[in-house]
């Protein structure tokens, strides 16, 4: 088999083999009975419908803890809808005269004579 691939159930490692090896056919026997009969009772003692329904009731108690925080978010979310996504400034602007102007992506202010308003 493949060393440092454990099989389920199985130890593993080079201590369990060296451990195997210093066994009798008897104890060997034995030991992996033993094994069987933890894996068995730990299977038994394990309840499926107890933990489905323990995980449900720690649901049913933390849904009054998370309702308002979910309620502020869809709030805000909804706010955030309604109003849009953030209008973008025009570059170009007018001075009182109503001559225009453009600013570059360095702040700089430039004259656009195409874009004057006729007063």
């Amino acid at each position: 088999g493949a060393q440092g691939f454990a099989r389920p159930g199985f130890a593993a490692g080079a201590a369990f083999r060296q451990r195997v090896k210093k066994m009798t056919p008897e104890q060997e026997a034995m030991y992996r009975q033993r094994e069987e009969e933890f894996r068995r009772r730990s299977q038994e003692e394990f309840d499926q419908q107890r933990y489905q329904q323990n995980i449900a009731m720690g649901f049913f108690r933390l849904a009054p803890l998370l309702a308002p925080l979910w309620l502020i978010f869809f709030y805000l979310s909804y706010r955030r809808s309604v109003k849009g996504p953030p209008k973008e400034q025009s570059p170009i602007y007018w001075d009182e005269m109503g001559r225009a102007w453009m600013q570059d992506a360095y702040g700089q202010s430039h004259r656009a004579k195409d874009l004057d308003r006729q007063s």
